[in-house]
């Protein structure tokens, strides 16, 4: 029997077969074009950036800067704000796992109902949602994270306590402002004079107000609810507003009054003055936020500096110390879209609302409520 030859490979097929060996062994790297960076091992992939990076260009105003920047540098570094928070949302998830916490589908739809709340309902979370243009996938996501977000600062300050004595001090610190007297107020909100006194009559001809402040009202963050702003505590409105409803009684419906917003009539629903035991808890959380705050972020800290993070050269560098990608030239911050809720206009209390994140750059958020 004859010994079989064994003959050499072409030297090309041989060094198309060692690449293939070294690529199964190293696995995928940022040198790999579909490889937007690497967390430990995971991929964020580039397809991701660009599918965010589109829709933040939906944006209106974002996407007027980006077709005036004839230098693409802006674009540039849009994409690497985009990065550096999937980077933070894969070190997030991560953190996680390392802490045992494991978010449910219960989780996430308990996340859902916050959320819808947070923008005034249902209907208010789908405009931002269709105004994103956010699929399916990008709303799970964000969904996800927050509740990830939310479970981490959970175990995270479980421990954390404030005394009574501090509560006690705070609410009297206050008592005079925030603590004070609160009105439980509902508006029909109108361009003129007349347009008020009109809407004015309607009520006391006996209308619903609720039912002429869906018809009429132009605020849109409260006529779908019928006007209904909730409570309101001094300071969180323009002087004329704050003037009209605190001299008014409940029950009754004063106006017009006329401020920078147009005029409006106001229907006072209810006043108390609120006391200790009625706050306690929500001045318990406000002393335990900051603390909070601090645990969290220096555990993020913690996880950025031990992470193993390589970025694709197409975005830029990774910087350990900032816990961003950067690409040499800072970005300055686009102003708030036309039309987005002025600080101080009622219905918009600038005290009281959820703490929310305000991105670096426009990209779709549901963590961002408009109230």
């Amino acid at each position: 029997m004859s010994t079989p030859t064994i003959r050499p490979l072409p030297l090309r097929l041989a060094a198309v077969a060692l690449l293939a060996v070294l690529l199964v062994a190293c696995g995928p790297s940022v040198s790999d074009p579909t490889v937007a960076a690497m967390v430990n091992g995971e991929v964020i992939p580039v397809e991701t950036v660009e599918e965010r990076f589109e829709a933040a260009s939906a944006n209106e105003q974002l996407a007027q800067q980006l077709e005036a920047d004839e230098s693409g540098d802006m674009a540039k570094q849009v994409q690497a704000q985009i990065l550096s928070q999937l980077i933070r949302s894969e070190l997030l998830r991560q953190g996680a796992a390392d802490l045992g916490i494991e978010v449910t589908e219960e989780d996430v739809a308990a996340t859902r109902e916050e959320v819808v709340e947070s923008f005034g309902g249902e209907e208010q979370f789908q405009a931002v949602i269709e105004q994103n243009q956010l699929s399916d996938e990008d709303v799970q996501s964000q969904l996800e994270e927050i509740a990830y977000q939310q479970a981490v600062e959970e175990e995270l300050t479980a421990d954390l306590e404030v005394s009574d004595e501090e509560i006690e001090q705070f609410y009297e610190e206050n008592a005079d402002g925030r603590f004070g007297e609160r009105v439980s107020a509902r508006h029909i909100l109108v361009e003129t004079e007349e347009e008020a006194e009109e809407a004015l009559q309607r009520v006391q001809d006996g209308e619903d107000f609720a039912a002429v402040a869906q018809e009429m009202s132009t605020d849109p963050g409260s006529a779908s609810n019928g006007g209904d702003l909730g409570e309101i505590t001094r300071g969180q409105t323009v002087p004329e507003f704050e003037e009209a409803i605190f001299a008014a009684e409940e029950g009754d419906v004063v106006g017009p009054v006329e401020t920078q917003f147009g005029f409006h009539i106001i229907e006072i629903t209810g006043k108390e003055t609120p006391a200790l035991a009625d706050v306690e808890d929500e001045i318990r959380e406000e002393l335990l936020a900051p603390q909070r705050q601090e645990a969290v972020q220096t555990w993020l800290r913690e996880q950025t500096e031990a992470a193993e993070i390589e970025v694709n050269p197409r975005f830029g560098e990774w910087d350990p110390e900032s816990g961003q990608v950067t690409t040499g030239d800072p970005l300055e911050a686009p102003t708030a879209p036309p039309g987005a809720p002025t600080e101080g206009a009622p219905g918009t209390p600038t005290e009281g609302v959820p703490p929310t994140e305000v991105p670096e750059v426009p990209t779709e958020s549901l963590s961002e409520s408009p109230q």
